[in-house]
């Protein structure tokens, strides 16, 4: 009876969203009757809770969580928080004064949440901060009822289960794809807990208010903004559904695969939590290949939080992104076309001097806008006589300053149930702490309205779009297709996907995490962690070789009709 007890306590677990004093957002999941005093104490000022069923244990279909498991994957989690539902005040069309609530000249946003979904995460790849904060408050006010209506339970087989499937309004939309960028695009952020949560409360009727949005916002930037990237080796992903060539998921590092087994590794709280929201998020299910990734770095990362390998340098990695990060007119220069070329009743397609001439004219009324918005919020809450380049730097962890975090790893890099930080998570708290937020994008009472230009051409992919039979009707295209299908041994259709996704919609300047790490500076090169990372790198490269000529025929028309997609989707409500 006792064992059976401990058994069902052991999947029954607390997790905890605390907003301190000054302003940090924290995450605390526990296992029932392991609660320190401190997490005791935390239980006794919440004042919100539910309580939801995820399905940690194993499926491999689209929802994640454990259609083979059945009830044998089941763990419950009680929410809590100390932050009221609806904290800091509506942020939605109709809340009075929000500057994102102004038209701009080219109307708003009409094309829906895909679309809108595939721009924050160009952007965040791109380093475009501003712009994927926008689109961030974007999708965050385009959700009247929330998805209150869920149940909040984890992924079933193939679609997610009740709550975890793609619907649940465009709050859920956003907070699901941000815990996706999180680790896809750049690397694990110390926030993580909040968006997990969020996802999950929300569910169950909570309601985000401006606080909460505010601390998205701030990590929409920061997830933009930092200069490191993270990856895991999966097979390249140029379908439309689930990932790449198939490959399956036992193929994947093996690590912890429900709540219970993160616990049986001893970790310190804060690496716990951090496991534990990746595995939520998992549960919650969407396409294969993300449910594939969201479980590789959860045994990444359990090895690393456990292991000896140190992190790089963050300041090298800063001064490599500094070289190669892209400028907001990165696409430009691929137009190369005159108007001349442009085929007589081609109507998909915008000429090149329209489009520079137009992009100038919304960065201008941009920068103005910018302008009055930094004038007003002089008298914001944040900071009553903040100027116009003062700058938020959000703390997301309690390890004290980036000083103190880099110095309180423990000497062999792990991290254990003596609450000493492992070196790897005093490494992310100091890489973010390093990426301050603009003061007028830190907040919803003082971000702008999506722009036109804020949408990058790569978001009009061929996940959202009809461009790929476009292009394949272009003559430069078809001439092109022969000799890249053959060097990629694919058909002329799956040849073109590749080359837009590696010359396009993969696009990301910034530096990959394991080229920086010492465990890959030895004279053998990449560490066992690391290698298939770098062989499918060095595969990438040589498929960019064989489709380099298929590319240079068919980026121009991709990114004219780009610029038509999204003009088309700009309009009067």
């Amino acid at each position: 009876m006792r064992r059976s007890q401990l058994r069902a306590a052991s999947r029954c677990h607390t997790f905890f969203l605390e907003r301190t004093r000054d302003g940090r957002w924290l995450g605390h999941c526990w296992a029932k009757g392991s609660a320190s005093s401190e997490q005791q104490a935390l239980t006794r000022t919440s004042i919100w809770t539910a309580t939801v069923a995820v399905n940690t244990g194993g499926g491999r279909g689209g929802g994640g969580a454990g259609g083979e498991a059945g009830d044998a994957g089941k763990e419950s989690l009680v929410l809590l928080t100390n932050v009221p539902p609806g904290d800091g005040g509506d942020v939605t069309w109709t809340t009075a004064g929000l500057p994102s609530n102004e038209m701009p000249p080219e109307g708003r946003w009409r094309g829906g949440p895909s679309g809108l979904k595939s721009a924050l995460q160009k952007a965040v790849r791109l380093g475009r901060g501003a712009c994927a904060v926008r689109a961030a408050m974007h999708l965050a006010k385009d959700d009247a009822s929330g998805g209150g209506g869920g149940s909040g339970g984890g992924g079933g087989g193939g679609g997610g289960g009740a709550g975890g499937g793609g619907g649940g309004g465009q709050q859920q939309q956003l907070l699901r794809r941000l815990s996706i960028i999180c680790v896809e695009d750049a690397i694990l952020h110390p926030g993580l807990p909040l968006c997990v949560w969020l996802m999950i409360a929300q569910s169950k009727g909570y309601v985000l208010g401006a606080s909460h949005v505010g601390a998205l916002l701030r990590m929409t930037y920061q997830l933009a903004m930092v200069p490191v990237r993270d990856g895991v080796t999966d097979p390249l992903d140029t379908s439309s559904g689930a990932g790449g060539g198939g490959s399956d998921a036992g193929a994947l590092p093996q690590g912890p695969c429900s709540l219970r087994q993160v616990d049986e590794l001893g970790l310190p709280p804060a690496e716990s939590c951090l496991l534990k929201c990746l595995l939520v998020r998992a549960s919650y299910g969407g396409m294969a290949c993300d449910v594939r990734m969201l479980r590789g770095f959860t045994a990444c990362w359990a090895a690393r939080f456990r292991g000896t390998a140190g992190p790089g340098s963050s300041s090298a990695a800063l001064n490599r992104a500094a070289l190669h990060r892209a400028s907001d007119a990165y696409f430009a220069a691929r137009l190369q076309a005159d108007d001349d070329s442009v085929p007589t009743g081609c109507r998909a397609f915008m000429p090149a001097s329209q489009l520079m001439a137009e992009a100038v004219r919304e960065q201008q009324s941009l920068a103005r806008t910018q302008q009055q918005t930094q004038a007003t919020q002089q008298q914001s809450t944040w900071d009553p006589h903040a100027g116009r380049d003062s700058l938020i730097v959000p703390r997301w962890h309690s390890l004290g300053t980036a000083a103190d975090a880099a110095g309180e790893g423990t000497q062999a890099g792990r991290g254990d149930r003596t609450g000493q930080a492992s070196e790897w998570l005093s490494y992310l708290c100091n890489l973010y702490d390093g990426v301050p937020v603009p003061q007028p994008l830190s907040d919803a009472a003082s971000v702008g309205p999506l722009r036109r230009s804020d949408v990058p051409l790569s978001a009009i992919d061929f996940h959202v779009s009809d461009v790929l039979p476009r292009l394949l009707e272009r003559p430069e295209v078809q001439a092109a297709l022969p000799a890249g299908a053959a060097a990629t041994g694919t058909d002329a259709e799956d040849a073109l996907k590749s080359a837009m996704w590696l010359f396009r919609s993969s696009k990301n300047p910034k530096a990959w995490v394991h080229a920086l790490s010492r465990c890959c500076r030895g004279p053998a090169g990449c560490c066992a962690e690391h290698r298939g990372l770098a062989e499918q790198l060095e595969e990438e490269s040589r498929l960019r070789e064989g489709l380099s000529a298929v590319w240079a025929a068919a980026a121009p028309w991709a990114d004219r009709y780009s610029v038509g997609h999204i003009g088309r989707r700009f309009g009067m409500p």
